[in-house]
């Protein structure tokens, strides 16, 4: 069982642009439900109308790669208003890899795995025809393993079907299923999946069937449609009873809402939407095309639990964004990203915008300008010279003179000379501009100061883009060069690896250092990149690895060096998760060690333990400087329906 798909794999006869067919059938019903169901992603739909609702699908799945498939949905019809795609993590579950170490793309460790053996407890039952009864049940209780059995075949190890039990996410799902014959005998032929969601007085369920590798039913012309006639003209199999007595209610309240809207007037149609429209948009995601799906617009939840956080130095922070990508063609297009935020403790508006052209998607072939403010920044050394150059009877420190506005632009470009190797020149302008105004113009010394450096970085990827990256950045700044105040050179180099290992476990490693050269004593601003960026290609697994938690960021960009190094270990199943009663909620836990060196602080430390579960993230961090306790921080962010 364990070693069956790695025996039959290189005979699996789909050609690469082959594709299968798979058409789903779906019902929803609600139960129970109150007010606060409307505040749940994706149900806002379903939680002031009718309990049931129903649908239907056809896929065409090509064959990207052996285990890769790019999907094209060419029907789909649904009773549920506005077309909305409700609750596509149930989805999810109709789409189960049982041979692979994570039956869906992000969750549940597979008792057909081979190395996830150690965390099941497995029994045999001989049926007939030399066929074997397996059932499994987890070693502990945890959110990422289930419990069922399935049918093998003894002399092979296929699995002709399976049944597992489960909870993740806060919902509960039961998933039958019937493995293909012949050279597909590694995918799913036939499943069913019941949900069940618990939550705050609201009760769910949900029912949805899947034939996959059936014939064609609608040629390759047809996407997008949503004909309830074409539908039943193509139906392969019956629908269930209850999938057509919620398509025969549907059909009738459609045509009593239409005798409705004709007699009232269309000036009354359009506010009514339009109110409802504004009120969608506050609480959920809003996302759409244009341009013959060409184009898409997301723009993230203006009110949301998810759109805040928390930690020590920024304390309650809110965040958004806004993302818009156009496709010209397979290898150009455009996007823009505005993302901000504002820290309530810091009284500071955060915001990054980057509007890339990619010219050559290939070669990852881009020229991007980014504008932004960043961090406040600090300079000691400004303050030292006004008190030195000026009257000792005002009383400087008393201005915050040293806090700084930091407004940049950035014009980056890269390109791809192969896998291994990238290319990154750039130029970078920044605006420093005084908090405390009053304080410079007392002293005679000017409020604003501005700088402009060339940059150019080399990228290494000695393992291919699966791998390692090492990256080499340099840039130079000359006093009145496109009206610099101040000349610097400075160079960084920065490793990261994102190791995934076996049983969901990753390790994510970043160390560098960074100096400046040819300082000159008025160049008062000391900014690195690389602190302000994790630029690992698909991020780390969390908002919090590969950084300092506690450590303010005045102490590395006020030193002419830094050496640095960020360790994070993750398991879904290290500590906590490994306890009764508690440990079943836990989804995965993280380590964290953090060493950085600057001059003052040699060395300075911080570790730390996170984890997180359905409801948040949430992790605590201790601070050692010069070898010395420095204090103690959380981080905590909400993970509520966050993969609703």
């Amino acid at each position: 069982m364990w070693h069956y798909a790695e025996s039959v794999k290189h005979i699996d006869t789909l050609g690469i642009g082959e594709s299968r067919t798979a058409y789903i059938q779906y019902r929803y019903n609600t139960i129970k439900r109150n007010a606060l169901l409307l505040m749940v992603p994706r149900l806002f739909d379903i939680a002031h109308g009718r309990r049931e609702y129903a649908g239907e699908v056809i896929i065409k799945a090509k064959k990207r790669d052996n285990r890769t498939f790019d999907l094209v949905k060419q029907l789909d019809v649904s009773t549920v208003p506005h077309h909305t795609d409700a609750l596509p993590s149930i989805q999810t579950y109709l789409k189960p890899d049982i041979y692979n170490e994570k039956i869906f793309v992000d969750r549940i460790m597979s008792p057909f795995n081979y190395d996830n053996r150690v965390f099941y407890k497995y029994s045999t039952e001989e049926l007939v025809d030399g066929v074997v009864e397996v059932t499994f049940k987890p070693i502990t209780m945890n959110t990422q393993l289930v419990k069922g059995r399935c049918i093998v075949d003894h002399e092979t190890g296929k699995i002709a079907w399976f049944e597992f039990f489960g909870e993740f996410d806060m919902i509960g799902f039961r998933v039958k299923g019937i493995m293909d014959e012949g050279h597909n005998s590694i995918y799913v032929k036939d499943i069913d999946v019941e949900t069940r969601m618990s939550l705050l007085g609201n009760k769910l369920q949900s029912y949805l069937h899947a034939d996959f590798n059936i014939p064609e039913l609608l040629p390759d012309s047809v996407t997008d449609c949503t004909s309830f006639k074409v539908a039943e003209e193509v139906r392969p199999t019956p629908l269930p009873e209850e999938n057509q007595r919620i398509y025969d209610a549907f059909n009738l309240a459609e045509e009593k809402e239409e005798e409705k809207e004709e007699e009232e007037s269309e000036k009354k149609v359009k506010f009514t939407n339009s109110l409802k429209k504004i009120g969608e948009s506050l609480i959920f995601q809003t996302n759409g095309s244009f341009s013959s799906n060409r184009g898409n617009l997301s723009i993230s939840p203006i009110i949301n639990p998810l759109s805040f956080g928390y930690s020590s130095q920024r304390g309650v922070y809110y965040r958004m964004s806004m993302n818009i990508n156009y496709d010209f063609s397979e290898k150009k297009a455009l996007s823009l990203n505005v993302n901000g935020g504002y820290s309530f403790k810091q009284k500071l508006i955060y915001y990054s915008i980057p509007l890339r052209f990619t010219y050559n998607n290939l070669r990852n072939g881009y020229v991007e300008f980014v504008v932004g403010n960043g961090n406040r920044i600090t300079n000691s050394e400004i303050l030292k010279k006004i008190k030195d150059e000026t009257a000792e009877r005002i009383k400087w420190d008393q201005m915050d003179l040293q806090y700084f506005k930091d407004f940049r632009l950035d014009l980056n470009t890269n390109y791809d000379l192969s896998e291994y190797w990238s290319i990154q020149p750039g130029i970078t302008y920044h605006r420093r501009s005084a908090v405390n105004k009053s304080g410079f113009i007392l002293a005679g010394k000017p409020y604003v100061y501005y700088s402009t450096a060339p940059r150019f970085a080399v990228k290494w990827r000695p393992m291919g883009y699966n791998g390692m990256y090492i990256s080499i950045d340099h840039e130079i700044s000359k006093k009145d060069f496109l009206g610099s105040d101040f000349s610097y050179d400075r160079t960084e180099i920065d490793a990261m690896w994102k190791y995934n290992m076996k049983r969901m476990k990753c390790l994510s490693l970043r160390g560098g250092m960074g100096f400046y050269a040819k300082r000159e004593d008025d160049t008062y601003f000391l900014d690195y990149t690389n602190f302000a960026q994790n630029n690992i290609p698909g991020g780390w697994n969390d908002n919090w690895t590969g950084d300092f938690k506690l450590l303010d960021a005045n102490w590395y960009n006020a030193s002419n060096y830094y050496v640095r190094g960020n360790i994070t270990y993750e398991s879904p199943l290290l500590l906590v998760s490994r306890l009764p009663f508690v440990g079943r909620f836990i989804e995965m836990e993280r380590i964290y060690l953090n060493i950085l060196s600057v001059e003052k602080i040699t060395p300075y430390n911080e570790w730390g333990y996170g984890f997180k579960n359905r409801l948040f993230s949430a992790g605590a961090f201790v601070a050692f400087r010069n070898y010395k306790y420095h204090g103690v921080g959380v981080r905590f962010e909400l993970e509520l329906f966050n993969r609703w």
